[in-house]
């Protein structure tokens, strides 16, 4: 979608060229976007969900030439798409155990909980690649920007790329 989405793109395509072939492990790249329909529809056609996603399809097939000429093994790419209504409540994604009162509980927006459910339940990611706005991000809930609440809440190792 964004510049910010395309250059986190690209790097995560030479993070995986780089280690194609060490370690014996099966390369996987999996692109995930989410998007709430109701809003998609209101954004020009460049930024709309379906159409992201088919870009995504088609960098997937450079990706897959630049990393399979890179080395010995081949890259498997997976694009997926979620779909979550930003009109829903928030979700609660985190409770501290010790200290149970009415701070200790995290909520996110929808499209945070529709992103770690996906990780979670789906993907199982070693590093997640994510591109940010610019500085700060756009805001979409108390907490912060979606990066900043998978910087807190993925069990993954998280880059960030501006």
């Amino acid at each position: 979608g964004s510049a910010a989405s395309g250059r986190a793109f690209d790097a995560v395509v030479s993070f995986l060229c780089a280690q194609n072939g060490r370690g014996g492990n099966k390369d996987e790249l999996s692109v995930l976007h989410a998007f709430d329909p109701k809003e998609d529809a209101k954004k020009p056609y460049y930024l709309q969900g379906q159409r992201i996603l088919n870009a995504y399809n088609t960098s997937s097939i450079r990706a897959r030439r630049q990393y399979d000429g890179a080395g010995p093994q081949k890259l498997k790419v997976t694009c997926l798409h979620k779909t979550f209504s930003s009109t829903d409540e928030p979700v609660q994604v985190a409770r501290l155990e010790y200290f149970d009162s009415g701070h200790s509980t995290e909520s996110a927006p929808p499209i945070v909980a529709c992103l770690l459910n996906a990780l979670h339940h789906e993907l199982h990611p070693d590093f997640l690649f994510v591109g940010s706005h610019g500085s700060g991000g756009e805001k979409v809930g108390a907490m912060g920007t979606v990066s900043e609440y998978l910087i807190r809440l993925c069990n993954a190792t998280v880059f960030i790329l501006k």
